[in-house]
C-alpha cells in the first residue's frame, strides 16, 4: 500500500511536532503500542510504514486479533508472561555474528525455544483455524523441529550456577567439572561454616552470606545490625540502604581459592563451550524465522489490547476485495483525540460513500471538526489495512491501495517550501500516483495563493479527482463554491456540512456531519469565540456591513469566508486594504 511522507506528517503516525499536535501530542505509533518485544515494536513501526493491500494477509491478521479479542485467558497469558519474557533473540543472533556471545546468551536462546510449545497451546482452541495456521502454530511448530536438537544440547549441557548466578557448562558434563564443581560446593560449604562462626561469636543470626563470581564471597548484615559486628575483626567493603557487606580474614582466604577454582572451572569448559557456540550460531537463520512469528503475535497481541481497552471497544472492519467500492464508518473515532478528550466527550461521525459518489465536499465553520473527521478516515483506513480493529461503531472497507492526503497549512521553511508550494507538491503527488482504489483526504487547499487563484486550483484539483482518477476522495474547504461540483457531477459528488446551532446569537458548534452544504462561514463568530481583538472584530464587522449594502456583496461573503483562516495581523491588513 503506498503511504507518502505527507501522510505520514499529517496523520502523525510517528512525529506530532511537525503539524502541532492534532493527535493531543502522541503519535499513532505511540498510541498502538502495546508490543512487549523489541521484535514486536521493529515490526510495528514496519506495519505503519507499509500497510498491506494484501486482502488475504490482512484477513488472517484480523482473523487472530478477533481470537485474542474474545479469549480474555489467551490474551493475557501471551500479554503478561510469554511475550514479556521473550528474551531479544535479534540481539543475540548479532553477537554470535560477532563471536561476542557467551553461555549467558545461548541460556536466552533456549528459554526463547522453550516458549514455542507454550504459546502454540495459547492457541489450542483454534488449532484448526486457518489464519492461526498460517500465521502461528505451522511455522512455530516447523522452527521447533528444525531446532529440537539446539534446544536439547543446551538443556543437557548448560546450567546457571545456583551459588554465584553464573552460567556455564553442567558439571556433570564432564569428569573434570564435576571435580571441580565438587570443590565449589566444598568451598560454599566453608563460607557458611566461616559465617556461622562469626553469628556465634558475636551473639546474632543476622549475619547473611553472599557469592559473586568476580569477588567471591562476603558476608552481610543490615545497618541496624550494624553495631553487632563493630567488635569483630572484619572488613568493611560497602555500606548500603540494603545493608553492611564485609569480610574477615578467614573469607578473605577462603576467596582465593574460590576463584582460583572458578577460573580453572571456565577453562576446563571451553572446548565444549566452542561447540555449544557453533552449533548456535549455525542455526541464525532459524532464530531469524523465529523472530519474525514472536513479532507478528506480539503486534496481534497489542492490536487486541489496544482495541479491547479502548475508551469505546473498537470493532473487527468487514474487508471486501480491492475495486469493490465500498466504504462505510458507522459512528467513526478519532482514537488518539477521543483517548484525549475522554469517552464522554468525543462526537462520533458516520463516513460513507456510496458505490458511485466517490467524492464528498466538506464545509462548515472552522473548529467544527473538519480536521479531525478526515483524519479518523484516514486512521481508521490505516488500521484496517495494517490488521488491527478500528475505532467505529461498525466498518465495511474495500482495500485500498494507498492513503493521500493534503493537510495543514504550514510552510516548510527547514526545506525551503512555501505554504503554496508544500499544497502543490502534495497535490501533484496525488494527481500523479492515486487510482480509483486510493483513498483521499484534502484539507482546505488552495489557501497559500489569491482567493481566485486558490479556487481554480482547487477545483481544477477536485474535478481530476473526480472524473479521471475516481478515488475515494473527502475534500474539506472553506471555498463553499465547491459543494457545485455536485451539480455538475450530480451521480458522483455528495456534499456534507458541520452542523452549528444557533443559540442568542452565539453558536454552538456539535462536531456533527450531516448532508448539504454550509451557508455561512461564521467568521466572525468564530473570532470572537477565540478572543480576537475586540477592536479587530468591531472593524471587521463594520467593513462587510458596508460592503453587504453595495454591490460588492459577493466580494463581502469572498470576506467572511476568508475570516475563518487568517491570523490577526492578517485581518488587520485585508481590512486596512478595503477600506483605503
Amino acid at each position: 500500500m503506498k503511504l507518502e511522507e505527507a501522510a505520514l506528517t499529517a496523520l502523525e503516525i510517528f512525529d506530532t511536532t511537525t503539524n502541532g499536535t492534532a493527535n493531543g501530542g502522541q503519535s499513532l505509533y505511540e498510541y498502538l503500542n502495546e508490543c512487549r518485544t523489541s521484535l514486536g515494536k521493529r515490526l510495528l513501526r514496519d506495519w505503519l510504514l507499509n500497510p498491506s493491500d494484501d486482502y488475504d494477509e490482512i484477513t488472517r491478521r484480523h482473523d487472530v486479533v478477533e481470537i485474542l479479542f474474545d479469549d480474555v485467558e489467551a490474551r493475557e497469558q501471551l500479554y503478561n508472561n510469554y511475550l514479556r519474557q521473550y528474551p531479544d533473540v535479534c540481539a543475540v543472533s548479532k553477537k554470535l555474528e560477532q563471536n561476542s556471545a557467551n553461555l549467558e546468551d545461548v541460556y536466552k536462546i533456549y528459554r526463547a525455544l522453550r516458549m514455542i510449545s507454550p504459546v502454540v497451546e495459547c492457541f489450542g482452541n483454534y488449532s484448526d483455524n486457518e489464519s492461526v495456521i498460517k500465521l502461528v502454530s505451522e511455522p512455530l511448530l516447523v522452527l521447533k523441529d528444525k531446532l529440537s536438537g539446539l534446544e536439547e544440547q543446551i538443556e543437557k549441557n548448560v546450567e546457571q550456577d545456583p551459588i554465584s548466578q553464573v552460567y556455564r557448562i553442567k558439571p556433570e558434563s564432564d569428569d573434570r567439572l564435576r571435580q571441580l564443581n565438587d570443590q565449589l560446593d566444598k568451598i560454599n560449604n566453608r563460607a557458611e561454616k566461616i559465617a556461622n562462626s562469626l553469628s556465634e561469636d558475636i551473639e546474632s543470626d543476622a549475619v547473611k552470606v553472599e557469592c559473586n563470581p568476580t569477588d567471591g564471597y562476603c558476608m552481610k548484615v543490615t545497618l541496624k545490625d550494624e553495631k553487632d559486628i563493630r567488635s569483630a575483626n572484619v572488613t568493611i567493603l560497602d555500606t548500603k540502604k540494603n545493608g553492611i557487606t564485609f569480610i574477615n580474614n578467614r573469607m578473605e582466604a577462603l576467596n582465593k581459592e574460590f576463584l582460583d577454582a572458578i577460573k580453572e572451572y571456565e577453562q576446563a569448559q571451553t572446548d565444549l563451550t566452542v561447540d555449544i557456540m557453533n552449533n548456535t550460531a549455525g542455526s541464525t537463520a532459524e532464530l531469524a524465522e523465529l523472530t519474525e512469528v514472536f513479532a507478528v503475535i506480539d503486534v496481534l497481541v497489542a492490536f487486541a489490547v489496544v482495541s479491547i481497552t479502548a475508551g469505546t471497544p473498537f470493532v473487527r472492519p468487514e474487508m471486501l476485495e480491492m475495486g469493490s467500492n465500498i466504504f462505510e464508518l458507522r459512528q467513526c473515532r478519532h482514537p488518539v483525540v477521543e483517548k484525549m478528550l475522554m469517552t464522554s466527550s468525543f462526537i462520533p461521525n458516520d463516513i460513507v460513500f456510496t458505490e458511485n459518489k466517490k467524492f464528498m465536499v466538506l464545509t462548515g465553520a472552522n473548529m467544527g471538526g473538519k480536521s479531525t473527521y478526515l483524519r479518523s478516515a484516514a486512521t481508521t483506513v490505516l488500521f484496517a489495512h495494517i490488521g488491527c480493529f478500528v475505532p467505529c461503531e461498525s466498518a465495511r472497507l474495500s482495500v485500498c491501495d494507498g492513503i493521500f492526503t493534503r493537510v495543514g497549512a504550514g510552510d516548510c521553511q527547514f526545506k525551503a517550501v512555501s505554504t503554496f508550494m508544500s499544497e502543490m507538491t502534495d497535490s501533484a503527488t496525488i494527481l500523479d500516483n492515486a487510482t480509483s482504489n486510493s483513498f483521499i483526504i484534502i484539507d482546505e487547499l488552495g489557501r497559500g495563493t489569491t482567493t481566485y487563484d486558490g479556487f481554480g486550483l482547487a477545483w481544477a484539483i477536485a474535478e481530476d479527482i473526480v472524473t479521471r482518477l475516481d478515488s475515494f476522495c473527502i475534500f474539506a474547504t472553506h471555498f463553499h463554491e465547491m459543494a457545485h461540483l455536485s451539480v455538475q457531477y450530480p451521480d458522483k459528488v455528495l456534499n456534507l456540512k458541520a452542523d452549528v446551532a444557533e443559540e442568542d446569537g452565539q453558536i454552538v458548534l456539535l462536531y456533527q456531519f450531516s448532508p448539504g452544504v454550509t451557508e455561512r462561514s461564521f467568521g466572525i463568530t468564530i473570532a470572537k469565540m477565540v478572543n480576537f481583538p475586540e477592536d479587530v472584530i468591531q472593524e471587521a464587522e463594520n467593513t462587510l456591513q458596508q460592503l453587504e449594502k453595495s454591490d460588492e456583496e459577493k466580494e463581502a461573503k469572498k470576506l467572511l469566508l476568508s475570516l475563518g483562516n487568517m491570523n490577526v495581523e492578517q485581518i488587520r491588513f485585508t481590512l486596512s486594504n478595503l477600506n483605503d
